[in-house]
């Protein structure tokens, strides 16, 4: 079966795992769409993204966004994360790879 999940599901990978399910991959795209003019990128944590799916963005990133940099990051703790850590191939991109830019992050008001 394949499920596209559009929330925050930190104890979705230990269903998962408890019930012996496959997992293709834990793709996490967050905070996407914000950027600072001239400043595009694309930002990969170091510390919970799976070799095998940072070369797959990297190359599907460079085939069709050629101008938009990859790069990698200290942020982490997304929804990827619990994915990761229970060995499930995982990954999280999100808009820039120093601090958060974008003055409505996580906030509701307009």
């Amino acid at each position: 079966p394949r499920e596209c999940i559009n929330a925050e599901y930190m104890g979705l990978a230990q269903r998962y795992l408890d019930r012996n399910e496959q997992l293709a991959a834990m793709l996490q795209a967050d905070m996407t769409a914000y950027r600072l003019t001239g400043q595009p990128e694309l930002a990969i944590p170091f510390d919970s993204a799976t070799d095998s799916l940072v070369d797959y963005v990297t190359r599907v990133v460079g085939e069709y966004v050629p101008e938009l940099p990859v790069g990698r990051t200290t942020v982490c703790c997304s929804d990827q994360r619990s994915f990761f850590q229970r060995g499930f191939p995982a990954l999280q991109f999100f808009e820039n790879t120093g601090p958060i830019q974008d003055p409505q992050y996580h906030n509701y008001q307009r």
